[in-house]
């Protein structure tokens, strides 16, 4: 009996993975891999399609109906589905935001365009002029306030602006925006005794006093209109002046006919050059009011993107559902696809079964001495192009061989390394036939040896065995062989001093 200990056993902790077998084993399983791929991917895309189409003519029922409609119902107090009012709320802040968007706009615009705010507030061009509108019939206070209004609003919203506005390559607003024209006010009665005092010094004493005391407070309203304009340069605020007296004039035959015959007289007409804290206030409110309109569209935008409006596709109910169903189909066979090879992967890493040959002599490094080719190669029999390529890429998939020939090789293997051995036990995960078949063969072939089979050498009476024994054959199934088992029997047969000859692998 050989007495020196075999030496072939490798701690699994210590063993590194081969990822090329790993990935050959999962190539192995391609076709369960498409048959998941197509069932799942074809499921999963019917349902979402079917889905979908319910989706869609839901979503297209709704939208035939108009914003107006739903919200003139609902203020009818008529009850409406939760999509009804998801439509109203949608569209409140979709009206909400496009008047933003038109209101940023247009800053933007006046921002560039406007007159106003191309005047650097502390040099403003200033004009104003003094304007007394007296009535014939002095007495008629009525009539004084109406020529007032009248000329005050004709001076603010009249379109005489146009031409020069034409002239300047601008806009009349922005032209209006430097105008300004304000009654001589409400005031106290003291006050106006000083207001009427001056226009009757400057009327040659015609304009007769009111009669009261000084100390009354009655509100009096004065004759006089007091016109204010602003520019960038003195020559603009000039023409302005000019284009606003010169209306003036004209307005005066039709306010006689319409209102009361009355007199126009203009004096204290000065220009100057000066700052306008005013002006100043006035730009710097426009220009935050635009910037704080992102701000407030962002606020309202996220507030539309939070509202489950229903959508519905530019086509047709039928195409959207087959869009979204291949998508969903296409997606999910993918996933099944990476979660099958995951879990093959992790199968290869963890599993206590050898599953390849390749893994097997990792594992364990016993030299193989025959190997029947049923099990798992029989899946491959097929003779197609990834097969032949899987055949090429794992010595496990190789044509397969006859139990005669795997007999040969096995006693041949023996008689090479197995030298003058007599006892051999055959041990392993492999059925009692199989090894009673290999047993009488090796026999037949090795007629000088002795050959005993064991269900498998951690029950002590078959472990006594070892001690007749000059060496061990393993004989294993890819089917049945667990490492734990398979790692307590060569640990046994490594303390007994015996020597492990091979592994016979089917």
């Amino acid at each position: 009996m050989n007495a020196t200990p075999s030496k072939t056993v490798v701690p699994r902790d210590e063993l590194a993975y081969n990822v090329k077998d790993m990935l050959v084993y999962c190539f192995q399983h391609w076709r369960s891999a498409l048959i998941l791929v197509l069932v799942g991917g074809l499921l999963f895309g019917l349902l979402e399609g079917s889905s979908t189409y319910r989706n869609e003519l839901r979503n297209r029922e709704l939208l035939s109906h108009s914003y107006e409609e739903y919200l003139a119902k609902a203020n009818s107090g008529e009850a409406l589905s939760p999509e009804a009012y998801s439509i109203i709320a949608y569209g409140r802040q979709a009206n909400v935001v496009s008047a933003i968007d038109r209101k940023q706009w247009k800053l933007t615009y006046d921002l560039e365009n406007s007159l106003l705010m191309q005047i650097d507030p502390n040099a403003v061009a200033t004009e104003t002029a003094t304007v007394v509108i007296l009535p014939s019939d002095t007495g008629d206070l009525t009539a004084a306030g109406n020529l007032l209004l009248a000329y005050r609003s004709a001076l603010l919203n009249g379109s005489y602006l146009d031409e020069l506005a034409a002239s300047l390559s601008t806009s009349g607003a922005y032209l209006r925006e430097l105008i300004s024209v304000s009654i001589g006010g409400q005031s106290t009665s003291e006050d106006s005794v000083y207001i009427q005092d001056r226009i009757r010094r400057y009327m040659g004493f015609s304009y007769p006093l009111i009669y009261g005391s000084v100390e009354e407070t009655q509100d009096i309203l004065s004759s006089v209109l007091e016109l204010h304009v602003i520019a960038a340069d003195t020559g603009l605020a000039g023409q302005l002046m000019d284009t606003v007296l010169a209306q003036l004039d004209a307005l005066q035959p039709q306010m006689n006919q319409s209102i009361a015959p009355h007199t126009v007289t203009v004096f204290n007409r000065t220009l100057t050059v000066q700052s306008d804290s005013a002006l100043m206030d006035a730009q710097l409110e426009r220009r935050l009011s635009y910037s704080d309109l992102p701000y407030l569209r962002n606020e309202y935008a996220s507030r539309l993107s939070a509202i489950g409006i229903p959508a519905a596709s530019a086509g047709s109910a039928q195409s959207a559902a087959l869009k979204d169903g291949v998508k969903r189909g296409v997606i999910v066979g993918v996933a099944l696809f990476l979660a099958y090879g995951l879990l093959l992967c992790l199968r290869y890493l963890f599993s206590e079964r050898p599953l390849t040959e390749i893994r097997f002599r990792q594992h364990y490094r016993l030299l193989p001495l025959g190997a029947f080719r049923s099990a798992p190669s029989a899946v491959y029999r097929r003779r197609g192009f990834f097969d032949r390529w899987l055949r090429r890429s794992d010595r496990m998939l190789v044509e397969e061989r006859d139990s005669a020939a795997v007999y040969d090789l096995t006693a041949g293997n023996l008689r090479l390394y197995a030298g003058e051995l007599q006892k051999l036990l055959i041990s392993g995960s492999a059925s009692e036939a199989d090894k009673q078949a290999l047993a009488a063969a090796l026999k037949e072939r090795l007629p000088g040896a002795e050959f005993t089979v064991v269900p498998d050498l951690i029950d002590i009476h078959e472990r006594l065995k070892l001690a007749e024994a000059d060496g061990v054959i393993f004989f294993e199934s890819f089917d049945t062989t667990r490492f734990p088992t398979l790692n307590e029997e060569l640990r046994l047969t490594e303390c007994a001093g015996v020597r492990v000859l091979g592994s016979v692998l089917e």
